[in-house]
């Protein structure tokens, strides 16, 4: 094996820069929204001035929009896209058919041209938002057509997935997690897949597995919406709540293959508590502050607080010296106590 081989990227998990955000990678089109485009083109063809396409966060609102502009310009030769309402000026007035994204950011401006598209010009507009009462400085009016743009199915968020990674063939466990954690919204299918590729480079994996998924996803719960690829905090709130019901519960280790013993560092017997040693060390300290004390006392004892006995004891003078004035006289014996009452023999 070379010795950098840890380190070479993996050539069979997906390529992030082929999965787009936006899915210009895939041509895939749900069903539900191929019924949006049929019901945008019906009340167009019925004249309807104002047309509102509604959708929650990440559905696939904005590509449907960039979809029509770039298939329906044969019919519409003036058609404009305007990506964000708060950028709409004079030049829409004329358009042969307006779509304008992000309509939350509608300013009194721009429903003033809206209007005056609706009740002079009578031109189309379709305005894109997440819900038909975020749009502000308009009348309202129940007369407004709303089409409302459908999540993907389980099936169909696992046919996206398959066409944005069709070099790597994703396994069931791998789509499963991405239905758990999309809901049905397209976008996040695709950061999901982006993510998780960058993923599986990092880990040099072969191919995408599971964990690579959860790892996606937890980082797109927690970054920021722009770096996600969001755009509403609901998604980043629902992709959290999501990851943390999967996240799977803690399982024991197995057993050690190794005998008990104190050098195996798995089985080896825990070490004396911290606690207990302190508690040890803090009667040790105790007892050795009580020697010292005592021996203090001891030495700072003064002459007055000792008893001296008045008796001094036997001296020299008690003892008799012997008498060394006439060292050659020779003493006499003391007779025997019983020699004296006995009467020597006569002869």
């Amino acid at each position: 094996m070379p010795e950098n081989a840890a380190f070479a990227p993996a050539h069979h998990a997906p390529d992030p820069d082929a999965v787009a955000v936006y899915g210009h990678a895939s041509t895939y089109l749900s069903q539900a929204a191929n019924g949006a485009l049929q019901t945008l083109l019906f009340l167009i063809e019925r004249r309807e001035p104002i047309i509102i396409l509604t959708g929650v966060a990440g559905i696939g609102k904005t590509e449907l929009a960039r979809r029509i502009a770039r298939e329906w310009r044969g019919m519409f030769p003036g058609l404009l896209l305007v990506d964000r309402a708060a950028t709409l000026n004079a030049d829409a007035t004329a358009a042969d058919l307006l779509i304008v994204d992000e309509a939350e950011e509608l300013d009194e401006k721009g429903a003033g041209i809206l209007l005056f598209r609706a009740s002079q010009v009578a031109l189309p507009t379709i305005l894109v938002a997440a819900r038909p009462g975020e749009i502000q400085h308009l009348p309202e009016s129940n007369e407004i057509p709303n089409v409302v743009l459908a999540p993907f199915t389980a099936n169909e968020v696992k046919q996206l997935a398959s066409s944005l990674s069709a070099a790597a063939p994703l396994s069931n466990d791998v789509l499963e997690k991405i239905c758990a954690y999309a809901h049905g919204r397209p976008r996040i299918v695709r950061s999901l897949l982006r993510t998780a590729a960058v993923e599986a480079r990092l880990d040099n994996a072969a191919e995408l597995m599971p964990r690579h998924i959860d790892a996606a996803a937890a980082y797109i719960a927690a970054a920021q919406p722009g770096e996600a690829g969001m755009s509403a905090r609901d998604v980043s709130l629902d992709i959290a709540q999501t990851a943390k019901a999967a996240v799977p519960e803690r399982v024991s280790p197995p057993p050690s293959p190794f005998p008990a013993d104190a050098h195996d560092p798995v089985t080896a017997p825990p070490k004396t508590p911290r606690l207990a040693v302190i508690a040890w060390l803090l009667v040790l300290a105790a007892c050795l502050g009580i020697w010292i004390a005592l021996a203090g006392d001891d030495e700072d004892a003064t002459p007055a607080d000792v008893s001296i006995s008045a008796d001094p004891g036997p001296t020299i003078a008690d003892f008799p010296l012997p008498d060394l004035s006439e060292p050659n006289t020779p003493t006499a014996a003391a007779p025997p106590e019983d020699a004296g009452s006995a009467e020597a023999p006569q002869i």
